[in-house]
């Protein structure tokens, strides 16, 4: 699949994913979404790029929900900007984003989240990504 919205038209693994309502009058229907593994790199390339609350926040939840990380794909998004992951630069994206963490983020999630916690836990599970 090529995502118009991604730069330079990069082509984006795709899933297909079948939705279930609760309501009887919604028919069960199949949507295409990104990937995981491609939505996880381009959390990664975001964060290292443009350096955004959110971006941490997203990576966070990921990781919770067991998306595995691959450097090759994760490589292949950063090319486009010219650089290759490096986990020193991870963790200084993730450390300049604490002043921002809880003005940008407390209206959007209505819960106060702490950032050393989601810090430290994508830091530590992406120390392994060399």
């Amino acid at each position: 699949m090529t995502a118009g919205i991604l730069p330079k038209d990069e082509d984006v693994a795709e899933d297909r994913v079948l939705v279930n309502t609760e309501y009887d009058d919604v028919r069960t229907f199949i949507i295409s979404s990104a990937a995981l593994g491609d939505i996880f790199a381009e959390k990664v390339r975001a964060l290292l790029v443009r350096g955004m609350a959110r971006d941490l926040y997203d990576l966070w939840f990921l990781l919770g929900k067991g998306v595995e990380h691959d450097l090759e794909l994760i490589n292949r998004k950063l090319t486009l900007y010219g650089r290759v992951y490096s986990h020193e630069d991870m963790i200084e994206g993730i450390a300049g984003l604490e002043q921002s963490w809880k003005r940008d983020l407390g209206a959007l999630l209505g819960v106060d989240i702490l950032f050393g916690t989601v810090a430290g836990y994508v830091v530590e599970r992406l120390e392994c990504v060399k």
